[in-house]
């Protein structure tokens, strides 16, 4: 939220902890999300399969499939809704 006021400063850490800690599950674990928007031209051409030497990589959230677009999150502090948590794919909002 933007309003620092609806919570004590200490209930806020603790809400920011858990947000950082939803962040760093949601990171991408394979290098899907690299080959698809980082890796362009000659590292394209270097990555190679042979025979299934290449372990399967897993997503926490997709599981085998990678789906190529955004995974939003947003957590709300009430009364304050700022982060509009009914827009994004996962909401959450602080019981506080």
């Amino acid at each position: 939220t933007s309003n620092p006021s609806v919570c004590s400063r200490k209930l806020m850490e603790e809400i920011v902890a858990h947000t950082y800690a939803i962040h760093d599950h949601c990171l991408p674990r394979t290098g899907a999300y690299h080959e698809i928007f980082l890796m362009h031209g000659q590292e394209m051409a270097e990555k190679t399969q042979i025979l299934g030497s290449t372990p399967i990589e897993e997503e926490p959230l997709y599981g085998k499939t990678y789906l190529p677009r955004k995974f939003k999150v947003a957590v709300a502090i009430p009364p304050c809704n700022d982060v509009d948590v009914f827009a994004h794919c996962c909401g959450f909002i602080a019981i506080i």
